[in-house]
């Protein structure tokens, strides 16, 4: 495990006020997806939804304390804070307009295989899957990413014999006009999404408000017996556990979403920790050799 010595993986559970068919949770141990689903008993109705980057998967850290063995270039923290430059002078920003931050993070995506963000992650989908519960991965990634997403999960395993790719394809809801035509545009968005081997691309769109689309059309779809009564979603980020909450108060689902804290010292190490200027500077000089190089050795280079 990239994360052994960060965090301690037991549930640090803090309840949050339930209203109606949602309630809100945080906690630093991914199992707490299992406690949940157990509390209900009712596999065959229960979706889990994950968020990917910091939640399901993470760029490379075996050691936070040492910015040489710690990668945060192209990670989640990362991007947070080339997005804050992008309207700066900044000496260490890399792109000038947002799109152009998005050809980068989509670059460094293709170059780089992700690592599981606690060791027992692989186990609890294991044990999802053994019971019959559906899973889903919500990304903010876009449809530009899907090539990537899709390399990076068939790189890591949650059985011997099972890629993390093909445990989600599995084990997804599927509908009865797949494959699905993507990119599409849904009932709340207008901005194409895709959905793929069950990974919705949700192209940083509000999930909360694109999973009650989901789950709508859905059980449309299916008889009653078949049904998705509940669902529990995993974040790394406040602000979609909270649009998550807030779309689904007023569901005749029951709901819990769970802010997931495993790397939050992490991502706070990056962006205003006594190391950060340490780690920003590592991850400038990893960017400036990488595209360097591109500038050296291709012709026309697509960032240049």
């Amino acid at each position: 495990m990239k994360f052994r010595n960060i965090f301690p993986l037991v549930a640090l559970l803090a309840p949050f006020t339930a209203v109606s068919g949602a309630k809100q949770i945080t906690s630093a141990a991914f199992d707490v997806l299992s406690n949940t689903v157990n509390e209900w008993n009712l596999p065959a109705h229960t979706l889990v939804v994950s968020d990917n980057d910091d939640t399901l998967t993470a760029m490379p850290c075996p050691d936070l304390s040492s910015p040489r063995t710690c990668q945060f270039l192209g990670g989640a923290s990362w991007f947070s804070w080339q997005e804050k430059l992008l309207e700066t002078d900044h000496h260490q920003k890399v792109a000038d307009s947002f799109p152009e931050l998005l050809e980068v993070s989509a670059l460094l995506f293709a170059m780089n295989d992700m690592v599981f963000t606690q060791d027992n992650v692989p186990s609890v989908l294991a044990s999802l899957q053994k019971n019959g519960v559906k899973t889903l991965v919500a990304t903010a990634r876009g449809n530009e990413n899907i090539s990537a997403t899709e390399q990076q999960f068939t790189s890591l395993k949650v059985t011997k014999e099972e890629s993390l790719l093909a445990h989600f394809a599995a084990n997804s809801p599927k509908f009865k006009d797949e494959p699905m035509q993507s990119p599409y545009l849904n009932c709340v968005n207008d901005r194409a999404i895709s959905y793929r081997n069950g990974v919705l691309y949700l192209a940083g769109q509000n999930k909360g408000e694109n999973l009650k689309c989901f789950i709508h059309r859905y059980n449309r779809e299916q008889p009653a017996a078949r049904h998705i009564t509940h669902m529990v979603f995993i974040d790394d980020s406040l602000g979609n556990v909270e649009d998550v909450t807030e779309a689904f108060e007023k569901s005749t689902l029951e709901v819990v979403s769970i802010y997931y804290t495993a790397l939050k010292k992490h991502k706070e190490a990056f962006m205003s920790g006594s190391m950060a200027k340490r780690y920003q500077q590592k991850a400038t000089e990893r960017w400036n050799q990488i595209n360097g190089v591109l500038e050296r050795q291709l012709l026309d280079p697509a960032l240049d």
